[in-house]
């Protein structure tokens, strides 16, 4: 440093002050607007706007998040459900085939003890069919959240 103070409007070794005579001020004026270049004010020029080819390449990439841990659980019981039900359907349907021919119709007439079994059968198959048709409905939905997520 010398003893004796910079000229007038001389800027400062890092180029962001000058001196106005007094102290050191700021290059930029308080609007942001004007830059002095150590001999005039000249106006800022406005940013340019990036390059689509070159901000693509900066850009982040995205991850898809993970699917939550609920989704998974209720997918695998939906699934489950649609195994189970669609197999005491298939086992069922024997039995529910048999209660619904006109032997088994007759069979439910003549016998309360047949009559029964064939209610209790058709309450198996059609309960199996509904606990297939709620499994579809959970995996349909699992998969519908998983989506939204991503």
């Amino acid at each position: 440093m010398s003893a004796e103070p910079p000229r007038p409007m001389q800027l400062s070794p890092d180029g962001r002050y000058y001196w106005a005579g007094t102290g050191w001020l700021p290059t930029l004026s308080p609007s942001g607007r004007w830059l002095w270049d150590g001999r005039q004010w000249r106006p800022v020029q406005a940013p340019s706007l990036p390059n689509p080819q070159t901000a693509a390449m900066w850009a982040p990439v995205p991850h898809p998040r993970p699917i939550p841990a609920f989704a998974w659980i209720s997918g695998l019981l939906g699934a489950g459900a649609v195994v189970v039900g669609a197999g005491i359907a298939v086992f069922e349907s024997n039995n529910h085939s048999i209660c619904s021919s006109d032997i088994g119709v007759l069979g439910q007439g003549l016998s309360p003890d047949m009559a029964q079994a064939c209610n209790t059968a058709n309450l198996v198959y059609y309960g199996g069919i509904a606990i297939a048709v709620v499994g579809v409905v959970i995996v349909l939905g699992t998969i519908l959240v998983g989506a939204l997520r991503r």
